[in-house]
């Protein structure tokens, strides 16, 4: 990293070939899925459908063709392909990744998925731009001295880290209620989540019901379009969450939505139940010139409820959104710090001390202390803040037991 005049050296080539450099390409080969069994008792394995990756550097990273199809039994690791990520040495820079992946029963009834997010921060900013006026000696390798332990200062922090976890968003306060609960006009639709109601079509164009009974709490969903393409075919209970994604366009102009009674035959892997309402939507957004109902956030469509939906001219647009906070400790120091009281303020879950006896973070370690995960109704809570405090005390393992304290403020308005 040396300079001479206004150039620096940021990377050579040496005669064997040896390339050092700031810029570092790097293989991750540690890409792997496995199947957590929670929540699907009796189930003998899990088809997987799609799994994808968003990387803060690289971007949006679909893996669905190495999974699309593959049965993972509990226990079971299936590794995926490494990806390559581009790594900068001349700054301290975070690289975050949130996986998610979707999967379903071998029958086809349940719909189930999960998700990791990973982070770390890699590299050290450049040195200040003092030119030299000629080629400085090779660095030598210093140890870092020896801290005193009676009188090194404890330096544990205390910090609130926030991301939406679905729809993604890395930064909380990048979460907006919808403006516009209507698409806007000629938008193409990519994806659209239902809550299944059980109403009746109730004036809904293109929606008919079958029958004069009530529809049932449980049900069996089939939506398809003109390609007969499947986005979904399973049960339903009152509640649940129906997701019609086109993994890209839908090639149809409208899709085909059927709630059945539910008498699925195992054998036939086919549902036998009785036909109870019949809807059509569209997969672009009408005009509102025009004399028909266009696609809207939060209205009832027959049975079906839209609480999110993505165009290409809207981005994602919902109803809700699933926040998770983390409460942090981070200890850059050279001693271990014992944290004896850790003071929660949520805006979610109140207030609550996270440490009931004295807790030690190692030195140049982070600890998590405490993660929520709550589900935000967005529209209920426009222009709302949500605040979050946390107070730490505690003192450093060392013999000087230098005491520490550190307080952290977040907050972000929808």
């Amino acid at each position: 990293l040396d300079r001479f005049g206004a150039q620096q050296v940021v990377e050579w080539v040496e005669d064997d070939g040896r390339v050092v450099s700031t810029q570092v390409a790097t293989t991750s080969g540690d890409l792997e899925l496995s199947l957590n069994t929670t929540g699907v008792d009796g189930e003998e394995g899990i088809r997987l459908l799609e799994t994808n990756i968003i990387s803060n550097t690289e971007g949006f990273i679909n893996k669905t063709d190495e999974v699309n199809g593959v049965i993972i039994s509990p226990g079971d690791v299936l590794p995926l392909a490494p990806i390559d990520i581009t790594l900068d040495l001349s700054q301290r820079t975070r690289y975050t990744f949130f996986t998610t992946v979707v999967g379903e029963t071998l029958d086809g009834s349940t719909e189930c998925n999960g998700f990791d997010f990973h982070e770390c921060i890699v590299g050290q900013a450049l040195p200040p731009a003092f030119p030299t006026l000629a080629p400085t000696p090779s660095p030598t390798v210093t140890p870092y001295p020896t801290p005193d332990p009676l009188t090194t200062e404890c330096v544990a922090e205390a910090e609130i880290r926030c991301i939406v976890t679905d729809p993604f968003l890395s930064d909380c306060e990048d979460l907006q209620a919808p403006s516009d609960l209507r698409c806007s006009d000629g938008a193409e639709l990519t994806e659209l989540v239902f809550e299944f109601t059980g109403n009746k079509c109730d004036g809904t164009e293109l929606c008919e019901d079958l029958s004069e009974d009530p529809i049932p709490d449980e049900v069996y969903i089939e939506i398809t379009d003109c390609e007969t393409t499947g986005f979904y075919q399973a049960s339903a209970n009152q509640g649940d969450r129906i997701t019609v994604n086109s993994r890209g366009n839908f090639l149809c102009p409208t899709i085909e939505i059927s709630i059945q009674t539910l008498d699925f035959n195992l054998t036939a892997e086919a549902n036998e139940g009785e036909e109870l309402q019949t809807l059509v939507l569209p997969t672009s957004c009408l005009s509102a010139a025009e004399d028909v109902d266009g696609i809207t956030l939060n209205e009832d469509y027959g049975a079906l409820k839209l609480i999110r939906y993505t165009s290409d001219l809207d981005g994602v647009q919902t109803e809700f959104a699933t926040v998770q906070m983390n409460y942090v400790v981070v200890n850059p120091g050279a001693f271990g710090a014992s944290i004896a009281s850790a003071q929660l303020s949520s805006g979610f879950s109140g207030d609550q001390d996270l440490v009931t006896s004295p807790t030690v973070v190692g030195a140049r370690t982070e600890l998590q202390l405490f993660t929520e995960t709550v589900t935000v109704n967005l529209l209920e809570s426009a222009e709302t803040t949500f605040g979050f405090s946390l107070s730490i005390e505690g003192e450093s393992t060392s013999e000087g037991a230098q005491v520490c304290a550190s307080d952290e403020i977040y907050e972000f308005t929808v």
